[in-house]
């Protein structure tokens, strides 16, 4: 198992655990383990091991993992190749990497934020061992 970097105003579930119940966070919460309900953040990162079973609302979202309901992104959503994302998305800006998996609808919201520039793939958050891919 890689260390996990620990940073303030950071909620890190870690692979193996799970969570039943909601999830409200300022700052940011990354998800390794199992959430099995709602998410409410102002970021949210869903690694390749994590899995939310539930809604999940946040500014940005960024998901390697699974995430099946209801996603709201009030400014940016990036889905890496490795997601499986079911259910309904609702975005402003959204980016996808080839190979990732959607089965749901895609929504663009009517809330006009700046389009943020694209940035290229990041290591997984939170893995201190991770490099470029």
């Amino acid at each position: 198992m890689s260390e996990q970097q620990v940073t303030a105003g950071t909620l890190t579930l870690g692979e193996g655990v799970t969570i039943n119940g909601k999830i409200n966070a300022s700052g940011r919460v990354q998800v390794f383990g199992t959430v099995k309900g709602e998410i409410e953040a102002d970021d949210v990162a869903v690694g390749k091991t994590g899995r939310v079973e539930g809604s999940l609302s946040a500014r940005n979202v960024d998901i390697r993992g699974e995430v099946g309901e209801t996603i709201v992104a009030r400014e940016q959503i990036v889905i890496r190749s490795t997601a499986i994302v079911t259910g309904t998305v609702t975005y402003q800006t959204i980016q996808i990497e080839g190979g990732a998996r959607i089965d749901g609808h895609l929504r663009r919201s009517d809330t006009a934020v700046p389009a943020a520039p694209v940035q290229p793939p990041e290591p997984e958050p939170g893995h201190a061992d991770q490099g470029a891919v």
